[in-house]
């Protein structure tokens, strides 16, 4: 299991205790955390979390040998200086939680070496216990207990993963390897989270929340209930996947059924044919037991993405887990017709001249321009910065902007764009992950909320590869109620 984000009550270890139910009733062990145990540095939810332990194993001899990864969301919130996080914090953690292993370590059970590692890596030592593990065990698997994922290997793990690679490189190396990894969130549900490769990378999901990255609009909050139990034989692994809600197994479905929807609203463009103008991924309820799913019959696109007089199409495809199209059926055609809106507070018909778009998310170099109009973006944080008062209003406002933008990236990764509040470090709403490639212009318009009257917003784009990308205009309205 990984990611349980618990809080300072009892209740919110409520599927940590449904999943180490499921452990007891499964003989297991070994029991894995694979990090982020609680959302924020919390001693009263590892007061908890050790309590329900204890009450479901009440005997220390026959207990699960138990492993904890140390990641950074276990730091979040701790009283002192950020340099003193690491250092101080994860010694209380261990301390609270009865951990009986320290940052690195390696741990035999039964023939098999556990490896456990921290989020943030001394790579040469992380190498070094690697090398060691699979030397002295030829053949054997190696069991890796580390919270970020290698980069290009399970689902998210482009995005969110191991982003400057380092870990990938490593592990490509030691095919006995079998990565237990954490950190990205999502659902068990996929059948892409066990991943087989140059090495094994299986990723729990998270037993909190999770999002997704669907291309082109804002994800909902999916809850998660789901954990591994592996069974060690010397020839395979063996795994099977439980709710810790009822504690029932469950089946997932093959790489061939439908992971998502894709919704593409067209237009014609200057030469008269027509482009995909709007993108919005529909989540198929795939993460959903079979009789909780309803189909995806159609969807309707943001009233701004609508131009009065211009013709349209909405089509939808299926995509599978393997990332494959299905039939694309045609759902709606018609002329566009302007939606009603709030005041317009900006509008901005030549982006690329009159707002800055700067490197960081404080101060930071100007990113710069091609020949041919496009800004050559590395990827890395840069912000849109709107004028000043754009965003005045009091707590409870309801913002739009509307953007069109063109942008060329990479085909594995994509950037993410979010209004933020610089100080705090506040996102207005949810990551929305833009479309792989080379693409025209497109348009995203989103409503949010401004939940304090001090917030004052640019745009972020982030976490994807080197590319470029061209702001053809931008409006924000305040809405109305």
């Amino acid at each position: 299991m990984t990611d349980t984000h618990v809080g300072p009550t009892r209740e919110s270890c409520a599927r940590i205790e449904g999943a180490y139910k499921v452990f007891r009733r499964e003989g297991c062990e070994v029991i894995v955390n694979a990090g982020d145990i609680a959302d924020r540095f919390c001693p009263d939810g590892y007061r908890h979390y050790r309590d329900i332990a204890d009450e479901i194993f009440p005997d220390p001899s026959s207990r699960p040998k138990e492993i904890f990864v140390y990641a950074n969301h276990d730091t979040n919130g701790f009283p002192r200086k950020p340099e003193e996080d690491r250092s101080v914090a994860f010694p209380e953690v261990r301390r609270l939680l009865g951990i009986r292993h320290d940052l690195y370590d390696r741990i035999e059970h039964r023939g098999y070496t556990f490896l456990v590692v921290p989020e943030t890596l001394d790579y040469k030592r992380y190498e070094e216990m690697i090398a060691e593990a699979c030397a002295e065990n030829p053949g054997k698997r190696v069991f890796l207990c580390d919270h970020r994922p290698g980069g290009g290997t399970t689902p998210m793990s482009s995005d969110w993963g191991d982003l400057d690679g380092r870990r990938r490189v490593i592990l490509n190396r030691y095919p006995q390897v079998v990565a237990l990894n954490g950190h990205v969130h999502g659902t068990i549900r996929d059948p892409r989270q066990i991943w087989r490769g140059e090495y094994t990378c299986v990723n729990a999901g998270c037993l909190s929340s999770w999002h997704g990255n669907y291309f082109g609009t804002v994800p909902t909050v999916k809850e998660e209930f789901g954990v591994f139990v592996i069974d060690v034989y010397p020839s395979k692994l063996e795994f099977r996947r439980f709710d810790v809600r009822t504690g029932e197994s469950f089946e997932v479905e093959p790489m061939e059924a439908t992971e998502r929807v894709r919704a593409e609203l067209w237009r014609r463009d200057a030469s008269g044919e027509w482009a995909v103008f709007a993108v919005k991924d529909v989540e198929y309820p795939f993460f959903l037991p079979p009789e909780e799913r309803t189909p995806v019959e159609n969807v309707k696109f943001h009233p701004a993405c609508f131009d009065e007089g211009v013709p349209y199409r909405i089509t939808l495809t299926p995509i599978d887990f393997a990332g494959r199209r299905g039939t694309t059926r045609l759902v709606d055609e018609g002329i566009g017709k302007a939606a009603p809106g709030g005041t317009i507070v900006f509008q901005c018909d030549n982006p690329m001249e009159e707002m800055p778009f700067i490197y960081g998310l404080d101060g930071g170099e100007p990113v710069a321009k091609d020949a041919d109009g496009f800004y050559s973006f590395s990827g890395d944080d840069a912000r849109l910065v709107f004028p000043k008062g754009t965003w005045d209003g009091p707590a409870g406002t309801r913002f739009r902007y509307v953007l069109d933008v063109a942008m060329e990236q990479g085909d594995k990764r994509a950037w993410s764009m979010t209004i933020r509040n610089p100080t705090p470090l506040t996102n207005g709403h949810s990551r929305i992950f833009t479309m792989n490639g080379k693409q025209g212009t497109m348009r995203y318009a989103v409503d949010f909320t401004k939940a304090d009257e001090n917030f004052d917003f640019y745009l972020l784009f982030r976490e994807g590869p080197p590319g470029r990308i061209r702001f053809d205009r931008i409006r924000v309205e305040r809405l109305r109620g």
